[in-house]
């Protein structure tokens, strides 16, 4: 990825996520030296930033750290159409992280990837923080294509922060 190609996505992260949910630029900018970290952008005809995914390729699974589309772009399929290619072209189960269901934008976050055939998780998950002077952050995950057992989470969890949250 180009230097202005990362400025341009990391600009869209920055009004899409809260700083809870994001990495400093120069932290988010190393990822992308890690070879099971990938970030797969979308542009429209002209060249303009549509959307881009943020995905980590985990042992136990694909993790979707980020997936953000552009504003003049929201409501009209993007990021649908980002995610049904995800989930034909993933031979893993899809897992991300969402905020609990008690904002309006969170449930129709939601709601968005139950459409998309997901499942919302309620086992206990707090994310550690990400960004200094952040606090931890709880969270759900939600699985694709099968909800993930009790028993089974600490095996998927012990993955993505193996990976996303050591530092």
């Amino acid at each position: 990825m180009e230097h202005n190609e990362f400025n341009e996505v990391y600009d869209l992260m920055v009004t899409s996520f809260p700083s809870s949910e994001r990495r400093s630029y120069e932290d988010q900018k190393a990822l992308l030296e890690k070879q099971n970290y990938e970030i797969k952008i979308n542009r429209n005809e002209q060249g303009e930033l549509l959307s881009f995914i943020a995905i980590w390729q985990l042992k136990t699974s694909h993790f979707i750290e980020h997936l953000a589309v552009s504003p003049l772009s929201r409501g009209g399929g993007v990021g649908g159409k980002i995610m049904k290619s995800m989930i034909e072209t993933s031979q893993k189960p899809i897992l991300l992280e969402v905020e609990q269901p008690e904002t309006e934008i969170a449930k129709k976050r939601i709601q968005f990837y139950e459409r998309l055939g997901f499942h919302l998780n309620t086992h206990d998950y707090v994310q550690s923080p990400i960004q200094e002077g952040e606090a931890p952050l709880p969270l759900h995950i939600m699985s694709y294509p099968n909800p993930i057992l009790a028993e089974d989470f600490s095996y998927f969890k012990e993955d993505i922060f193996s990976e996303l949250y050591t530092n």
